[in-house]
């Protein structure tokens, strides 16, 4: 017979789950609810299948098994990051309805076409020194260079990673910006120049990263598209449809490209290895792992974390204290300290990198005391997020695009390489933008 408080549990998720998809259809790009439906949908349902023992995903986490406990402290579990979860959303929901201001302001932006070739050029030429850089820190062909393979060593600093990617990336919208200020809609050899900042995020080998580049890429011209500089109140109204479609189409090119990218890694990482044994995915995963982007799920990895911090004894706040120093380069201080997955890889001896998961940065840094935490940053997310989301400045609506494209950093990696990764971003590609912009002028508009 099953627990009433399973039953329970169940029903609040199912409640959780319905929530977001309303919220998404009539707010389709909005990074809080997506979060919820990607808690729902790759972390407890995970969970679930732990508790009931369907043995639907392996319990084992890179070549580590976790100590699996009993169902009570399962449950306990499950309850406590639900709550974290809803508080979460609760915080983002109230910081949206909270009554604003109407902003009349009209801002007419020019591109300064000397600055725009200018900085333009620098950016390339930026690049250009980081990719000599680069390859020459690897052994292989220019053409393996360019795929999605593991290369250990050739991205040590997170620095050049940054700069390496996000550069092309600036390249690129630097010129949707000029397009999009001139003639109100963007060139097809623009688009071409996607080409670029593809590769570059091909040659990370991350299929996180690489998804987070298509879903900046399509959120930016389905807004832009939809937003036009002279679109009426009526058309402003109707592209709520168009967005609805695309947040879906973009949802299930984003899901289906986790499996093919693993394999697609899989493939180049042997070739780059001089080996002919090109393994089929199924024979190192099963379905659901291949699709949920890891051979655990998040709930397995909270255990690992949980039994990490019982031996090693992670103090309170762990991942602030590693925030902090972050942006040190280790080369000025060696003993920074390391991010907290990277401590579950050394101290446990394994093979592999696992993802923190947000829920579980939340819990384990701060235990109960998550539930105020994550409610506390629902709010700063959703602040941020929207302001950012509903601004007259392109510029502005592009660093929103960058937090939402982010939204499965958020979910699997936690909040504080949300957090580093959103701000490399924001100022990798937004001085540039900013730089090309002439002064603003502001007309008001009557109500």
């Amino acid at each position: 017979m099953i627990d009433m408080s399973v039953i329970m549990l169940i029903i609040i998720q199912s409640i959780l789950l319905g929530t977001a998809v309303y919220f998404l259809i009539r707010k389709p790009f909005d990074i809080g609810t997506i979060m919820v439906i990607l808690f729902v949908v790759f972390y407890a349902f995970p969970a679930w299948d732990l508790y009931f023992g369907a043995y639907l995903f392996s319990d084992v986490i890179v070549n580590y098994r976790v100590n699996i406990m009993n169902k009570n402290e399962i449950i306990y579990l499950i309850f406590v990051t639900t709550l974290v979860m809803i508080s979460f959303y609760l915080g983002y929901l109230i910081t949206i309805y909270i009554p604003k201001k109407p902003n009349y302001e009209i801002n007419k932006n020019e591109i300064n076409t000397k600055k725009y070739r200018y900085i333009r050029k620098t950016v390339l030429l930026i690049w250009m020194v980081v990719f000599a850089y680069s390859f020459s820190r690897y052994n292989q062909s220019f053409f393996l260079f360019f795929t999605p393979s593991r290369k250990e060593g050739v991205f040590q600093s997170t620095y050049i990673a940054s700069l390496y990617k996000l550069l092309p990336t600036t390249y690129f919208i630097l010129q949707i910006i000029k397009d999009f200020y001139e003639q109100s809609r963007i060139k097809r050899k623009t688009l071409a120049l996607v080409i670029f900042p593809f590769l570059a995020y091909m040659t990370t080998g991350q299929r996180r990263e690489i998804i987070n580049f298509f879903i900046l890429v399509a959120t930016i011209l389905i807004h832009v598209k939809v937003k036009g500089r002279n679109s009426s109140e009526s058309n402003k109204v109707n592209s709520i449809k168009y967005k609805r479609r695309k947040i879906f189409q973009l949802g299930f090119i984003s899901t289906l490209l986790i499996p093919v990218l693993w394999w697609g890694r899989v493939v180049f990482s042997q070739l780059q290895r001089n080996s002919n044994n090109i393994i089929m995915p199924w024979h190192r995963r099963g379905f659901l792992e291949l699709l949920f982007g890891s051979s655990s799920g998040g709930f397995k990895t909270l255990l690992l974390g949980l039994e990490h911090k019982d031996i090693f004894e992670v103090p309170w706040g762990y991942n602030i204290y590693f925030f902090i120093f972050s942006f040190i380069p280790r080369e000025i201080m060696s003993s920074k300290p390391l991010v907290i997955n990277r401590l579950w890889q050394i101290d446990f001896g394994l093979s592999g990198n696992p993802s923190t998961f947000y829920i579980n940065e939340m819990y384990i840094n701060f235990g109960i005391t998550s539930i105020i935490i994550s409610l506390l940053f629902g709010i700063a997310l959703s602040f941020a997020f929207n302001k950012l989301y509903v601004s007259n400045r392109l510029i502005y609506n592009i660093y929103s695009f960058i937090i939402f494209s982010n939204v499965i950093t958020l979910f699997k990696n936690g909040f504080i390489q949300f957090i580093i990764s959103v701000l490399m971003a924001i100022i990798i590609i937004g001085i540039p933008s900013t730089l090309i912009m002439n002064k603003t002028k502001k007309s008001v508009v009557e109500p």
